[in-house]
């Protein structure tokens, strides 16, 4: 017997005495590598009595106070055989009314997890309160230096390129005057040690190649406080909480084509205008027909970064300009009255430092002569503040998730508790599989009727992600002849496969990180940066992508050189960020010996040449290699079979079926995809997977002893709690405990 417990509302529903309630329970499916875990039934039809009528608030009328909103779900629990089995959500899907009687009310029951997906509706990701990572004083160079790197920081500005493409010569700042929106970022103590000026236009970081990568941690909190949500389990990892999202999204406040500011803040630094002759605000000088001779206005100004225009204007209408930063306007002759104010505008956010210069002239009297210094600075564009929610890319935060959960082949698995907050459970789906029970349910089982296909209908599965354009990945395709992290697999006799190719296709672009080498030496640069140009060095920035980020290495043959703008002094930057396509230790910069760091994970399906160390020759740390390469070699293992199986079962029984439960019948062992249940009958329909007389290995724990024919080794494995490890191995060996194979071994 079924029975709905409506939890906010302390009730029962009235239901048909012989009403049934289908339920289908989804797991992650071998045949279908990205599919999240959802129960939801098929709709449920209960009488519009006296009691339900009063839960539902009379929802077929609209004049009834405290309308239900049919938009939220209603929290409820299934209770079957007076014992409950399931909690989630009850939607109503429409009123049947008749004679303007509502007759009966359809419903849906639906898992907590589609109460997650319903919180986020269309939301983008800028739409979650990311301000406390905001900040309001901002400086760039302040923001780029860093001198203890830790993965926990929130925001840090790994080396990239957005506007202009950087090489590096630490001999020669000029190397990069022979090539278009190019810049030499080496620090060149050749000329000098900070304090000599630098003419090279092409020459050093500045404040507009700073963009910031927020951990994905941080963006899960705040995706968790504004949805009432919790995640737990894999997603907590440090290999996901500590990969970066880079926030580059174009700003105009702050990287467009033209910015303005106003001078708001004039103060006068020597001197004092006569008040006969006008007055000074914070942001004008107000002029009241100054007598007898004349009265002169001039002024200069210098533009931090970028160039543009300062202009003084006359009752609104520009009188003199300055377009060449520290240089000064001619003479405006004050004529009458007049509000003279100061404007600029620029190709970049800028800091504009202005001087104003009255000079008042009484041919009659000179004791009435006067020079008056007025002073102001001020930024043109947001300058100095940093708004994340502006910089995040444009996805919403359903893609964003699915993104996650597609990169590490996670699933999810929910449940709400008192507080009304939904709890995420997330899984490694091969340590999913292996932590789910073994029900033996022989006895209720007859197998003489059922239905039996082939394990799946796909000859080959592609993973790839979103195409980024970028010229870094341009010249990846052209040079290995396919794109960046991209990999297809087909089975070793794919002959006898027929069938199309399923894709896992990201929401977000893998970026090709840049090795930079010594034009003049040819010698290769122990850093690397990410590329944000096309082939032409146009910007092509906004979509979702990833990075792990570590600190540099802090020698001299990688200090880099910062300038404020093109007319200021050359200063030292040793210690900052560098984009990494590899998770490792924060302890060490990413290029040390490898028996410092710990090679984990991969932002690419392929198995790709670690940029950052390629002389250390390490595989296995792929994303197919960490998280698919169980799931998807089961997934075409010819020895399988998709069967379809019916059987009646207690009520005790249905209740401990989970989408991990593996089943055994008759010494053979099902992996279950979906299972429906009626409510009524305790009939349950089964889609299977049948693998066998024993489970397959990838979701069993093995035991294996490795060990070094010399020196130290490391391995890298999924262990008993579900996470990417690593140990450490030597000549006397370790046995290790691994969820399925290691993933990589590799001498240290």
């Amino acid at each position: 017997m079924l029975r709905i417990y409506l939890n906010n509302e302390n009730e029962y529903l009235d239901l048909y005495e012989n009403e049934s309630l289908e339920l289908t329970v989804s797991s992650k499916d071998l045949s279908d590598p990205v599919k999240i875990i959802g129960d939801i039934s098929k709709e449920l039809s209960v009488p519009a009595t006296k009691k339900n009528n009063n839960i539902f608030k009379h929802y077929h009328r609209g004049d009834v106070s405290g309308q239900l909103d049919a938009k939220k779900f209603i929290q409820c629990t299934l209770i079957m055989a007076n014992q409950p089995n399931k909690t989630g959500r009850i939607s109503i899907e429409s009123v049947s009314v008749k004679s303007g009687i509502p007759y009966e009310y359809k419903l849906r029951y639906h898992s907590d997890l589609a109460e997650m997906i319903k919180k986020f509706g269309e939301d983008k990701l800028s739409d979650v309160d990311l301000s406390a990572y905001d900040d309001a004083n901002w400086v760039a160079k302040d923001a780029f230096v860093n001198t203890s790197f830790t993965h926990n920081v929130p925001v840090v500005y790994p080396l990239c390129s957005i506007k202009n493409r950087f090489v590096w010569s630490a001999s020669n700042q000029s190397v990069a005057l022979d090539f278009d929106k190019t810049k030499n970022i080496a620090y060149n103590s050749v000329i000098g040690s900070g304090t000599t000026s630098v003419t090279t236009q092409n020459f050093s970081l500045s404040p507009e190649d700073v963009i910031p990568a927020l951990r994905v941690g941080n963006i899960l909190d705040k995706i968790e406080n504004q949805y009432g949500i919790s995640f737990t389990g894999a997603i907590e990892e440090d290999y996901v909480q500590n990969l970066r999202v880079w926030l580059n999204k174009e700003v105009k406040e702050s990287e467009g084509d033209e910015f303005t500011g106003f001078a708001d803040n004039l103060s006068i630094s020597s001197g004092s205008l006569d008040s006969a002759d006008g007055f000074i605000s914070s942001n004008q000088i107000a002029f009241n027909n100054p007598s007898p001779d004349s009265t002169v206005v001039r002024f200069s100004a210098t533009i931090s970064s970028g160039s543009g225009e300062v202009a003084m204007k006359s009752n609104g209408s520009t009188v003199q300009t300055i377009v060449t930063s520290g240089a000064t306007s001619g003479d405006h002759s004050i004529t009458g009255s007049e509000i003279v104010t100061f404007e600029a505008t620029t190709t970049a956010s800028a800091t504009i430092t202005l001087t104003v210069t009255i000079e008042h002239t009484d041919s009659s009297n000179p004791a009435n002569n006067y020079t008056v210094t007025v002073t102001d600075t001020f930024g043109t564009g947001s300058l100095g503040t940093l708004d994340i929610s502006q910089r995040v890319p444009d996805v919403t935060v359903k893609e964003f998730l699915r993104t996650l959960f597609e990169m590490f082949n996670l699933v999810a698995t929910s449940s709400t508790d008192s507080s009304g907050t939904v709890n995420i459970e997330t899984s490694h789906y091969d340590y999913f599989i292996y932590s789910g029970d073994t029900v033996d349910i022989s006895k209720y089982m007859d197998i003489s009727d059922r239905e039996v296909m082939p394990s799946n209908y796909y000859s080959s599965v592609t993973f790839e992600a979103t195409k980024g354009e970028t010229a870094i990945e341009t010249g990846y395709l052209n040079t290995q002849e396919r794109k960046f992290g991209y990999l297809n697999y087909k089975d070793d006799d794919s002959d006898r496969l027929s069938g199309t190719d399923y894709k896992v296709s990201l929401k977000s672009m893998f970026q090709p990180l840049e090795q930079l080498r010594d034009l003049t030496t040819n010698s290769v640069v122990e850093i690397e940066t990410a590329t944000f140009l096309d082939t032409d060095n146009n910007k092509k920035m906004g979509k979702l992508c990833f990075t792990y980020a570590t600190r540099s290495n802090t020698t001299s043959s990688t200090y880099i050189s910062w300038r404020e703008s093109t007319i200021s002094n050359q200063e030292l930057i040793s210690h900052y960020v560098v984009p990494s396509n590899v998770y490792a230790e924060e302890s060490v910069p990413l290029r040390q010996t490898s028996n410092l760091i710990n090679y984990v994970v991969g932002l690419h399906f392929s198995e790709e040449q670690l940029v950052s160390a390629p002389e250390v020759g390490i595989s296995g740390v792929s994303l197919y290699n960490n998280f698919y390469k169980g799931t998807v070699r089961n997934m075409f293992d010819q020895s399988f079979r998709r069967t379809k199986l019916k059987c009646y079962l207690p009520s005790n029984v249905i209740t401990d079926l989970a989408p991990n439960t593996k089943l055994l019948v008759n010494g053979s062992y099902y992996l279950i995809s979906s299972y429906s249940v009626d409510f009524r009958t305790q009939l349950v329909s089964f889609d299977l997977l049948l693998v066998g007389s024993k489970l397959p290995s990838d979701f069993e724990l093995q035991s294996n002893f490795y060990q070094t024919t010399s020196g130290t080794g490391r391995v890298t494995y999924l262990n008993s709690d579900g996470k990417i490890t690593y140990s450490d191995i030597n000549t006397s060996g370790s046995t290790i405990n691994s969820i399925g194979e290691v993933k990589s071994t590799y001498n240290i």
